[in-house]
């Protein structure tokens, strides 16, 4: 069995909440969450099999949560877990250990990277602006970890490199060099699984302007969770664009970004997609990119070699006066909804604000 395939079995077999009340805490569950008693700002998210300790600007799986906690490096502490969940230790080959403790320190960089980006939200009026003129409440942008790269200024850049000195991240570090070099005045959008950010990918605040982390340094860009996706959901939403998605988790709708409209590109994402999901639909933008991705050459509807020939396509049309859109996850494949609003200008990103309350609550409700 390869490394990557025994660490997963690690997890499975040791559940975040058993390990993490083992000795903090933890309250009534609520949904997928528990919070901690004593420490009401630890968050424990069971589906996803991740903790958020905000306090403490701190977030993880089961493996940070020992790291943090005992002070352990990662092959410590899955060694202990192994032996928890009466498995075999790993057997730590010198290429597979490396290469896994070089995974766990690029994604300690992007995480740092993140958490300063938020801070950086918060404090720019302009940022926060063309955020909240999406349609997002404040509530969204905390819970989808939305960022701001800063203003390009050198107290900016001096203020990121301090934040990862202090966190003992390499100077030769390439997370590090690939998020020191995102250009300014971006929307930043965490790529979040387990709860540790694999990925930042940026979009500028004026204009339409996409930034992809260089692929020598990053890797390939990588598709988008939203914050109300979790492995256990029975449907899931896929659209083009992390604006789409993070709109579709402010109404409570599990979804997940491409990124783009290249099937080739996420096939691998895509397979886990069709395991993982009972019902899967499909809402690419409106346009000829989407129409072509949609249908391919000559109309062959690659998306069902994909997705399946079960995929429900999803229109996004003008919304009715006097009709209440329908919940996605009730629609039958391949019927069109007449849910938002589509704005020539935009193309067909979602606007959570382009729909009333009353309109929301209807289609978000359980």
């Amino acid at each position: 069995m390869a490394l990557d395939d025994i660490i997963e079995k690690i997890k499975q077999s040791n559940l975040i909440e058993e390990v993490i009340q083992e000795t903090v805490a933890l309250g009534r569950r609520r949904g997928r969450y528990l919070k901690g008693v004593e420490h009401d700002s630890l968050v424990v998210d069971m589906m996803e099999q991740c903790y958020f300790w905000n306090s403490k600007g701190e977030n993880g799986d089961v493996f940070t949560w020992l790291e943090k906690r005992r002070g352990w490096d990662f092959k410590t502490a899955a060694e202990w877990l192994a032996k928890r969940a009466k498995l075999p230790e790993p057997e730590w080959g010198k290429q597979d250990n490396a290469t896994r403790l070089a995974t766990r320190a690029n994604e300690d960089a992007m995480t740092i990277a993140a958490r300063w980006m938020v801070k950086k939200l918060r404090g720019a009026a302009t940022a926060v602006r063309y955020s909240r003129g999406r349609g997002w409440t404040d509530e969204t942008i905390k819970l989808a970890g939305l960022g701001y790269s800063g203003n390009g200024s050198q107290d900016d850049r001096k203020d990121l490199a301090g934040d990862l000195d202090l966190n003992q991240i390499d100077r030769n570090n390439p997370i590090r060099k690939a998020v020191t070099g995102i250009p300014a005045e971006m929307l930043i959008y965490p790529h979040v699984r387990g709860g540790r950010v694999r990925y930042l990918s940026c979009r500028s605040i004026e204009g339409k302007r996409h930034y992809n982390l260089p692929v020598d340094l990053a890797g390939p860009r990588q598709i988008y969770y939203n914050h109300a996706y979790g492995v256990g959901e029975k449907a899931v939403v896929i659209v083009e664009g992390q604006a789409d998605a993070v709109t579709l988790g402010q109404w409570g709708i599990a979804a997940v970004a491409l990124a783009g409209t290249a099937w080739n590109d996420q096939r691998g994402a895509m397979d886990e997609l069709v395991k993982r999901h009972d019902d899967l639909y499909l809402g690419l933008d409106e346009d000829k990119a989407g129409a072509k991705a949609l249908m391919g050459n000559e109309d062959r509807w690659p998306v069902a070699d994909v997705l399946g020939a079960m995929v429900r396509i999803v229109r996004w049309g003008t919304l009715i006066q006097g009709e209440k859109p329908e919940q996605v996850s009730e629609l039958p494949k391949q019927e069109e909804i007449d849910a938002v609003p589509f704005d020539e200008e935009k193309g067909s990103d979602l606007d959570a604000g382009s729909m009333s309350e009353e309109e929301l609550r209807e289609l978000s409700k359980e």
